[in-house]
């Protein structure tokens, strides 16, 4: 039984190997370290361990190991190219000995062919939404930011702090992280925060405010735990895959079904980072466009930022009803206070009349007072 797939990235690596790996491109160290792991893994052999096998293998056991591993890693679920480089690291590594494998015809013709393997399940929507809601903050990221991007699963465990930090978070998404290339094909990449990603990034930097520029978000090295992760929120929403298998790189051919129903296969290959002709690159600015243009297809329904602008909108039509049921108190209240106004104004009328009379009174009074004073006299 091989080892569970947490625990694999933990296998240390003796001194045989890791010179190996030491001798590779920088490109390539992680991803040889990760195959001689899983080879680990399978044949139960260290380097010195392989080396000895092979030095004592007289009916060509070291090549039937070989063909074994690859039949292994595409159980796995590991793609055919995988399944084929792997098997070429650990064939170097014998090379590097001066202990070449021999492989007859047709177990050549095996290696180079493509075992068969299980089509990937194609991503909707509404499995993205679904899934969202059942994982952590980790594998939220893993989700969403994920497929935005479309990267391969190598070049997107390489993402750092630092590459978020020096992104504008703060702008309208898309945002772009920036052009980089791939570790795989060493290509140029253009992949952009969709307004789903840009809302787990800046949780990821609110609770890991101490980590250093150069610290990677996922702090893992075997890929396999992508695929754990979407695999895990995939069974909790309940969904099925039936013959199909869910992995990381689904992710990558989600982005690319909906990028390529509204541009050219150069453009969105220029974003998702594969290989096309120098002259059929365009600007960092043409590609947010055309990333624009399409993120209301790639974007799910209900997530985190969707649900706030949904409170926010519900909040402001509450406000708006409450504003409108003032309007009527108060345009009820001015009609009262018109009325009010109206009468005091002719109450005032009223009682001026009345003073004038009585003033008539009274100066009528005070003639007649006066010529009763005269005639008695």
């Amino acid at each position: 039984m091989n080892r569970p797939r947490t625990e694999r990235s933990k296998i240390q690596l003796d001194t045989e190997f890791q010179t190996f790996i030491d001798s590779q491109k920088p490109s390539t160290r992680n991803t040889y370290a990760m195959y001689v792991r899983y080879w680990i893994d399978y044949s139960k052999m260290n380097g010195k361990e392989s080396l000895e096998f092979r030095k004592a293998d007289n009916e060509a056991q070291t090549e039937k190991k070989v063909l074994g591993f690859q039949q292994w890693l595409a159980s796995l679920g590991k793609a055919p190219n995988t399944c084929r480089t792997a098997c070429g690291c650990i064939r170097g590594y014998y090379a590097s000995k001066r202990m070449p494998l021999v492989f007859i015809r047709s177990e050549r013709k095996h290696l180079t062919e493509s075992p068969l393997v299980q089509e990937n399940y194609r991503f909707t929507k509404e499995d993205l939404a679904k899934m969202s809601e059942q994982g952590d903050l980790t594998e939220k990221y893993i989700l969403l930011a994920g497929a935005s991007f479309g990267l391969r699963a190598i070049d997107f465990m390489a993402i750092t702090f630092g590459d978020y930090r020096a992104c504008h978070l703060e702008e309208d998404a898309p945002v772009s992280l920036g052009t980089r290339n791939t570790i795989k094909e060493n290509v140029r990449a253009n992949p952009f925060l969709s307004s789903d990603a840009v809302t787990v990034v800046k949780a990821i930097l609110e609770k890991y405010p101490n980590a250093k520029d150069t610290d990677r978000v996922l702090d893992f090295s075997d890929e396999q735990v992508l695929t754990l992760s979407l695999k895990r929120m995939f069974n909790n929403a309940h969904l099925v895959a039936g013959p199909r298998i869910v992995r990381f790189h689904a992710l990558r051919a989600y982005l690319i079904d909906r990028l390529s129903a509204i541009c050219s296969e150069s453009q969105w290959k220029q974003i998702v980072g594969k290989k096309i002709s120098e002259g059929a690159y365009i600007s960092t600015d043409q590609l947010r466009e055309i990333y624009a243009r399409a993120m209301p297809s790639i974007i799910i329904n209900g997530n985190q930022n969707h649900a706030k602008i949904e409170q926010l909108e519900f909040a402001l039509q509450e406000q708006q009803k409450s504003l409108a049921a003032k309007d009527t108190i108060i345009q009820t209240l001015e009609k009262k206070l018109g009325y009010v106004t109206t009468e005091t104004a002719n109450n005032s009328t009223t009682i001026s009349d009345l003073l004038r009379r009585l003033e008539k009174l009274e100066s009528k009074k005070d003639d007649t007072d006066k010529k009763d004073d005269t005639k008695t006299t």
